[in-house]
């Protein structure tokens, strides 16, 4: 397992240092998540399909090439079933439609309560495009958070907010995600995998069966 993480870490890092670098002083605007006012971005990540968004989905199927090669140390004799069920078309599929993904964290110097947040990101998504509100909860263990989506799946608004801690995480996805491919990909990996690792736990010892000596008289 570490050293599959090592691998993807490592490919992760070459996308970055292989992504073109935009020309100075020619710096491309997010798509815009409107928080309530007086935050401080403490974090913020922005990909897109003309940069690492873009290289990503293409290194997926060599990813997964890693990733079979590495199934025999895991799972021994089983690797087989679970390369065949590594087929990335799926994922492919479901992610294609996605253009740019915008992850934003970001302080308060002051409590908000959680409700005034709501409205006050309410009324920031209303600048944001015609969204329409599917989520908005102020009871989420003691904070807030929301989903609104744009039609036709053309993108998504979430939030969560942490009053105790003043800090808000928010993302933003530019195009469609399909929901069920990606369901489906990860169902049929899961399966497999499941299947593989009862197939490698060892044996339960059967019960032992009571012997005459160990059964005790009955009282007449």
């Amino acid at each position: 397992m570490k050293t599959t993480l090592v691998l993807l870490l490592a490919s992760a890092l070459a996308v970055a240092l292989l992504t073109p670098c935009i020309a100075e002083g020619d710096v491309v605007a997010p798509p815009a998540i409107y928080l309530p006012a007086g935050s401080k971005i403490v974090t913020e990540v922005n990909l897109s399909d003309d940069d690492v968004l873009g290289i990503v989905k293409q290194s997926i199927p060599a990813i997964a090439d890693v990733a079979k090669e590495l199934l025999p140390l895991r799972f021994g004799e089983n690797a087989a079933a679970i390369s065949n069920a590594i087929d990335v078309t799926d994922l492919m599929q479901a992610i294609e439609g996605i253009t740019n993904v915008r992850i934003v964290i970001a302080k308060y110097p002051s409590k908000i309560s959680p409700e005034r947040f709501v409205n006050e990101f309410n009324m920031g998504v209303a600048k944001a495009g015609k969204f329409s509100k599917v989520l908005t909860d102020s009871a989420f263990s003691g904070g807030a958070a929301g989903l609104y989506v744009l039609p036709e799946n053309a993108g998504c608004i979430g939030f969560a907010y942490d009053p105790y801690e003043r800090t808000v995480y928010a993302a933003r996805v530019v195009g469609g995600l399909d929901v069920p491919k990606l369901i489906k990909w990860v169902g049929n990996i899961a399966k497999v995998a499941l299947s593989a690792e009862q197939e490698k736990a060892p044996d339960q010892p059967s019960e032992k069966a009571p012997q005459d000596s160990d059964t005790v008289p009955e009282n007449q």
